[in-house]
């Protein structure tokens, strides 16, 4: 979809070169988008139906690299709701539920665009070229997510995503049988899942990582001690061998 015809990924139904692009990568909260993705993933419909968006392009040759606006080199868009090809990768799959998340945080990064896209009357989201902050499409502009971390207003909405995705992962479990242990609380051990996500989310900026990474590693090391140490986060399933033997 205005992509050259260079860049190829045969088979991968979530590219963001094939024609799910917007579908996986910039979706509403809506039943027939994010909702649908998320049915499938928790294997509560065993396919997944999509929106497919087609472009037909015009004279002007798209150019990622470039920062073109895509509204304008493609001349047609075309969709149509169709049910996809996932391979290998089944409903109610950890597979699965990673994409589903991939899309959960994506419609939160990029919720400001997807929010100035359809005021505007566009059909999609997308990366474009902006003429300046007065620019209605502002949000959507190519370097939107240098915004995302740090002491910024924009990392609120980074903190309400991380916040969903741990939800997210939360609901999978307690619907799964795959789990070992008990999720814990966002709010339980003084708030320290909490803290530790906020903190992550205020500290550094988008173009200094490191700093995020430590508070990342730290916090999985507390996660499996906190697990396997507390009895509360323990399901019967766990220690009942040891019981049996």
């Amino acid at each position: 979809m205005g992509i050259t015809t260079d860049i190829k990924c045969d088979g991968c139904f979530t590219s963001r070169w094939g024609p799910y692009n917007i579908f996986f990568h910039l979706p509403h909260d809506r039943p027939d988008e994010l909702g649908a993705i998320r049915d499938w993933a928790f294997g509560e419909t065993p396919t997944l139906a999509g929106v497919a968006t087609f472009g037909y392009s015009s004279t002007i040759q798209f150019d990622w690299f470039g920062k073109v606006n895509v509204y304008e080199t493609t001349a047609c868009f075309v969709t149509e709701t169709v049910e996809m090809d996932t391979g290998g990768i089944a409903a109610g799959s950890l597979e699965a539920l990673a994409i589903y998340l991939h899309s959960l945080g994506d419609h939160w990064s990029h919720q400001d665009c997807i929010i100035a896209a359809d005021e505007a009357g566009k059909p999609f989201a997308a990366h474009v070229a902006v003429s300046g902050r007065q620019d209605p499409l502002w949000p959507c502009r190519w370097l939107m997510h240098e915004v995302e971390f740090g002491s910024t207003p924009d990392s609120q909405r980074t903190l309400s995503g991380a916040l969903a995705l741990y939800q997210g992962l939360v609901a999978f479990a307690e619907q799964s049988d795959l789990p070992l242990y008990r999720s814990i609380p966002l709010t339980a051990e003084d708030n320290y899942l909490l803290d530790a996500l906020d903190t992550f989310v205020h500290t550094a900026n988008a173009f200094n990582p490191e700093p995020r990474r430590d508070i990342a590693d730290e916090l999985r090391e507390w996660s499996l001690t906190t697990r396997a140490t507390n009895p509360n986060y323990w399901l019967f399933r766990v220690y009942l061998p040891i019981v049996l033997k």
